[in-house]
C-alpha cells in the first residue's frame, strides 16, 4: 500500500511539474507578444525614443527581397521615415514559440495613399528576440501587395527620373542609397502627388501594367 501511494505522489508531482512548466511557457508567449503589441503602439505614436529602446544594439530590420537594415542608427532612420509617411501598423494572429513570435501585419501609409493603391498585406513578421528586446525582424510582404508596389513603384520611379531630377537627388546619397528620413518621406509623397496630377488614368494603368509585364494586377485584366 504504501509503496502504491510512493508511486502515485511520484507521478502527481511529475504531473505538477509539468504543468507548472506549460504555465511558464504560455506565460513566456504572452510576454512576447505583449512586447510586440507595445511596438505596435510605439510605432504607431512614432515615438522614436521607445521603438529604439526596444531594440538590441545589433538589431536587423528585413523586408524579404528588398531591403536589409543593420544597427540603431539605421533603424532610427527607417522609423523616422515611416514618421514622415504617418505610417500605421497592425500586427495579428500573432503566435510565439521559443524566442519568436510570427504575426501578420496590414500597413497603411501616405506613400500608398498618394499613389492609390491598397493597404500592404505581409503575409508574416517574424520577430526574434533576446533578454527582452528585439534582436531581429524578418517580414515578407504578400505576393499581392509586392506585385502591386513593385509595378508602382516601376512605373513612378521612371516618370520621377525623366521629370523631377531634381528632387530624386534630394532622396539619394552620392553612392545612390535612399536616404530615411521625415524629410524624403515629404517630397517622395509631393512627387507621388504630382505624379498622380499629371498622368491620366489610362495612362497610368498602361504605364503600371507595362512595368508588371507578366504581374496580374487587377487594372491590367480584361
Amino acid at each position: 500500500m504504501a509503496a502504491k501511494l510512493f508511486r502515485f505522489t511520484l507521478v502527481f508531482v511529475a504531473l505538477a511539474a509539468l504543468l507548472t512548466g506549460a504555465a511558464l511557457t504560455l506565460a513566456q508567449e504572452d510576454d512576447l507578444i505583449a512586447l510586440v503589441q507595445a511596438y505596435q503602439e510605439a510605432a504607431n505614436n512614432h515615438d522614436l525614443d521607445a521603438i529604439m529602446d526596444m531594440f538590441t544594439d545589433d538589431a536587423e530590420f528585413e523586408l524579404m527581397g528588398q531591403a536589409k537594415i543593420t544597427g540603431h542608427e539605421q533603424l532610427r532612420a527607417l522609423h523616422d521615415y515611416d514618421t514622415g509617411l504617418h505610417t500605421k501598423l497592425q500586427f495579428y494572429n500573432c503566435v510565439a514559440a521559443e524566442n519568436t513570435v510570427t504575426c501578420e501585419v496590414r500597413e497603411q501609409n501616405d506613400w500608398q495613399r498618394a499613389a492609390n493603391i491598397p493597404e500592404y498585406h505581409y503575409t508574416s513578421a517574424v520577430f526574434t528576440f533576446k533578454d527582452g528586446l528585439i534582436q531581429k525582424i524578418v517580414a515578407t510582404m504578400s505576393p499581392e501587395s509586392a506585385q502591386v508596389l513593385g509595378a508602382t513603384m516601376q512605373a513612378f520611379n521612371k516618370w520621377a527620373m525623366a521629370k523631377r531630377p531634381d528632387a530624386v537627388a534630394k532622396l539619394l546619397t552620392p553612392d545612390g542609397q535612399f536616404i530615411y528620413a521625415q524629410e524624403s518621406a515629404r517630397i517622395v509623397v509631393d512627387l507621388l502627388k504630382e505624379w498622380q496630377a499629371s498622368v491620366n488614368p489610362l495612362q497610368q494603368i498602361v504605364s503600371i501594367c507595362g512595368a508588371a509585364k507578366s504581374i496580374q494586377l487587377r487594372p491590367c485584366l480584361k
